[in-house]
């Protein structure tokens, strides 16, 4: 759904408090249904860096069993 045009438009049109508000606002949810992004993404504001780094887990399984072991 025009993903990386949305990308393109954050990276250069947006400020950095309109994502945090737009991806909040998208009621985007992580995994057991964790509000995702949010906290973590306004507490990345507040840090006063020069240079700042996104960690992400990309593996899609979760830490506990699976809905296929029970």
């Amino acid at each position: 759904m025009d993903g990386y045009k949305a990308l393109a438009k954050a990276l250069t049109q947006m400020k950095p408090d309109e994502i945090v508000k737009v991806v909040s606002d998208s009621g985007l949810r992580g995994g057991a249904e964790r509000v995702f992004p949010r906290k973590e993404m306004e507490l990345g504001l507040k840090i006063r860096s020069d240079e700042k780094f996104v960690v992400c887990n990309g593996d899609e399984g979760d830490p506990g069993p699976s809905w296929t072991d029970q």
